[in-house]
């Protein structure tokens, strides 16, 4: 890439007490920064340990209320610009504009029922809003869209009140699962790419997320992918180092080693690794660079592709 930022030439895991101390001060602020903002991070199936996060300070990182009403107030504006006759245009796989709507308002039901303590059973992302995608098709525009702002009103003034304990309660989010704060960032991430499918179905531009919430969004992405890389070497780690707005550098261990012996660094746009993770790009038009074994790399990136949930 052009303006790809050159790793530096040391890596941060010698023996150079002063640089350690540094880092593991850099360390505590990002995991203060993340835990205030997610509750503990989703741990289960998930093999690494933080080795370092180095994230900026300074960042802005929105909380999983502000990201989530962030993405729902983006996506409930795009609704209101769909003309009569793109309500049927294919938006998502088998799923169409109006479709895909359903299976929203579907998602923000199963976060209701979260929210409100539930604990639901169903794994199958799109199955579970089959309900709400059928009923979608019954209703005239007016209607969807009353019934969309609705559903997402009560979901974000649920979100709004709900106190700590409850947003760090362990949950199920279809096939993942963590603490319900970063699950309400998933879900924003998710909704953000359901407006970009809408976007995609009407030939408009995309948009990227604004910087407090795609800092959220990848917050939660870096700390994810690891845990996702299938049979990764041992005392190894991944840095990962995301440019422009809601970027930053995280260096992530695949194991309990203190001192990974190899580092492998991806290096990315921000809104494209998210897009990647969505599986909204083509590698192709996706700009990642591979610095280290090429192998763990694409392992990486296969991984983190692994999360999308459609």
């Amino acid at each position: 890439m052009n303006d790809t930022p050159t790793p530096p030439s040391r890596e941060p895991f010698d023996n150079d007490d002063a640089e350690s101390d540094s880092i593991q001060t850099d360390l505590d602020a990002a995991v203060a920064l993340l835990t205030d903002t997610l509750g503990e991070l989703p741990s289960p199936t998930v093999r690494p340990r933080t080795v370092a996060s180095l994230a900026p300070r300074q960042r802005a990182v929105a909380s999983p209320h502000d990201a989530l009403a962030d993405t729902v107030a983006s996506f409930g504006a795009l609704l209101t610009d769909v003309s009569p006759d793109q309500w049927d245009r294919p938006a998502l796989g088998t799923l169409s504009v109006r479709g895909l709507v359903g299976h929203t308002i579907g998602v923000d039901q199963y976060v209701l029922g979260l929210l409100d303590g539930e604990q639901p059973s169903a794994l199958d992302h799109r199955a579970a809003t089959q309900p709400a995608i059928d009923r979608a098709g019954e209703l005239s525009v007016d209607d969807l869209i009353d019934w969309y702002s609705s559903i997402s009103t009560t979901m974000l003034n649920q979100v709004a009140t709900a106190p700590g304990e409850l947003l760090a309660l362990p949950v199920p989010y279809f096939a993942l699962h963590g603490p319900l704060g970063a699950v309400l960032v998933a879900r924003a991430f998710e909704l953000w790419n359901h407006t970009d499918d809408i976007r995609r179905a009407l030939g408009l531009a995309l948009a990227a997320p604004s910087a407090p919430t795609l800092s959220a969004m990848t917050d939660l992405a870096t700390a994810l992918v690891p845990g996702t890389v299938p049979n990764p070497p041992a005392a190894s780690a991944m840095r990962l180092v995301l440019t422009g707005a809601g970027g930053g550098t995280w260096v992530r261990g695949f194991d309990a080693a203190d001192s990974p012996r190899e580092i492998v660094t991806v290096i990315a746009d921000a809104v494209e690794f998210c897009r990647w993770i969505g599986d909204r790009i083509e590698r192709a038009h996706f700009g990642v660079e591979v610095i280290g074994d090429t192998r763990v790399g694409e392992s990486i990136l296969a991984g983190a592709r692994s999360l999308a949930l459609d």
